[in-house]
């Protein structure tokens, strides 16, 4: 997607970048609908997973008895882990899905931002004024002027969609790792660091939906 804004930005075209941006709007809402699609057939397979969960209960204590039982029962098994597998199959596409919906959105967030310095030179003062700190300072807002300076060869968070938490991380791994905290371009590594952790913390998740309809049987 990089060349697209570097197409839209170098363009210097409004209508560019608002093509650019309907379309990925258009395409995300697409995605939406598929989402929503995808959570109702999971939560059929819940349901039916629930019910038949209950009915293996019911049968566990008469397998024994008959072996039309016997083979029911393992029927029934087969089709509650297959359904149990297709579900979480549905649901890590819902993940997988929602990480392309993040992606075009920043993408779209990152076509229409300006940049974060002068981004805060133009709001803080509208703030401040709103707040009166400028009268109980004491202070023209007329000829007031923000300055601030920021470390070279640091990194610094691209003020998009709020990634300051993420950048905490990456911090504090490569200050652990004895990295360099300079990166080439700050905006991929946080959405890439950010896919990353949904990654990690979802395949380490604890599947309380398959322990809850496999308990008791």
């Amino acid at each position: 997607m990089s060349h697209l804004i570097h197409l839209a930005n170098s363009a210097n075209s409004i209508l560019v970048k608002d093509m650019m941006i309907k379309l990925f709007e258009i395409n995300n809402e697409r995605d939406f609908r598929v989402v929503r699609e995808t959570y109702v057939t999971c939560q059929e397979f819940n349901v039916r997973c629930q019910e038949r969960r209950e009915q293996m209960i019911e049968m566990k204590p008469f397998l024994h008895v008959s072996i039309v039982f016997a083979d029911s029962y393992n029927l029934l098994k087969d089709l509650q882990d297959y359904e149990l597998e297709k579900c979480r199959e549905l649901m890590k596409s819902i993940s997988d899905t929602q990480l392309k919906v993040l992606k075009k959105i920043s993408f779209i967030a990152k076509l229409r931002r300006c940049p974060y310095g002068e981004l805060v030179m133009e709001r803080l003062p509208v703030i401040l004024l709103g707040a009166k700190v400028f009268d109980k300072k004491g202070i023209d807002p007329t000829d007031y002027c923000i300055r601030f300076k920021l470390a070279d060869s640091v990194s610094k968070q691209v003020g998009i969609f709020g990634d300051c938490g993420v950048w905490v991380c990456i911090f504090l791994y490569r200050l652990a790792h004895g990295l360099s905290l300079d990166v080439e371009d700050p905006f991929d590594v946080a959405l890439a660091y950010r896919e990353e952790m949904v990654r990690f913390y979802f395949s380490h998740k604890i599947d309380t939906f398959y322990i809850n309809c496999n308990s008791n049987i």
